[in-house]
C-alpha cells in the first residue's frame, strides 16, 4: 500500500531549512506540482514519520509524475519504533538516468531491511539531474502496516501486495506453471499484474 497519504505527509519534515507551513502535503504521490527547495538547499533530508510502525518495501522519488522533477540519487535511514537506526550506514539508491525520467532514483525490497517494522525513515538527496535545488519532490513509499501484515502478501521480485484470495489463486497459477499445465511464466506474470490488488 501507498504509505505516503494525506495524513503521513502532514507529518514530514524537512532540514536544514524548514517547509513553509502546509507545503509537506505536497510530497504525496497524488500532488501535481511536488515540493521544491530554494536554491541553496541543494541536498535536503526529508524525515518521514508514520502513524503506525510498517514493513517497506520500496522507495522512490519519481521524475516523471510533477513538472521539472530532478532528484537523480539519494539514501535512506530507516529507524526502529524504539528510535534506533536500522542500517547503520545509509542505503543508496540507483541513479536516475538524466535523460530518462521513466526511469526513478528509488530502492527495492532486496535493498531494504525486512525484518524489522520501520517508524521513520530519512531521505536525503544527493544529486539532482540539473546540479540544482530538488525540484517536483513526491514520494513513493510502499509498505505494509504492522496491523494489516496478516492480511499482506508481499512478492519480492516484482511488489505486488494481494490479498488472501488473490494470494491462493497465484499458487494455484505457480503449480500449473512448474508442472507444464500453463506454457508459459510471461502468462502468469502477466495474471499477477492482474490479481494484484492494494490492500489499506
Amino acid at each position: 500500500m501507498q504509505a505516503v497519504d494525506e495524513a503521513v505527509s502532514k507529518l514530514i519534515t524537512v532540514t536544514p531549512n524548514e517547509l513553509p507551513e502546509g507545503a509537506n502535503v505536497d510530497f504525496q504521490p497524488t500532488s501535481k506540482q511536488g515540493v521544491s527547495f530554494p536554491s541553496n538547499d541543494t541536498t535536503p533530508t526529508i524525515t518521514v514519520h508514520f502513524g503506525k510502525p510498517a514493513h517497506v518495501r520500496s522507495v522512490t522519488i519519481p521524475r516523471d509524475t510533477t513538472q521539472n522533477a530532478n532528484v537523480q540519487q539519494f539514501e535512506v535511514t530507516f529507524y526502529s519504533p524504539e528510535g534506533k537506526k536500522i542500517n547503520n550506514q545509509p542505503i543508496l539508491s540507483n541513479s536516475s538516468p538524466q535523460d530518462d525520467k521513466y526511469l526513478p532514483a528509488g530502492l527495492d525490497a532486496s535493498q531494504i531491511p525486512s525484518n524489522t517494522p520501520v517508524a521513520r525513515l530519512d531521505i536525503t538527496v544527493l544529486k539532482t539531474t540539473d546540479s540544482q535545488s530538488p525540484k517536483g519532490v513526491v514520494l513513493d513509499i510502499q509498505a505494509c502496516t504492522k496491523a494489516g501484515a496478516g492480511k499482506c502478501f508481499y512478492f519480492l521480485t516484482h511488489g505486488y501486495q494481494v490479498n488472501t484470495i488473490a494470494t491462493v489463486l497465484f499458487y494455484f497459477l505457480s503449480y500449473n506453471c512448474i508442472h507444464n499445465r500453463i506454457d508459459s511464466y510471461n502468462w502468469l506474470h502477466r495474471s499477477a499484474r492482474v490479481i494484484s490488488i492494494s490492500i489499506s
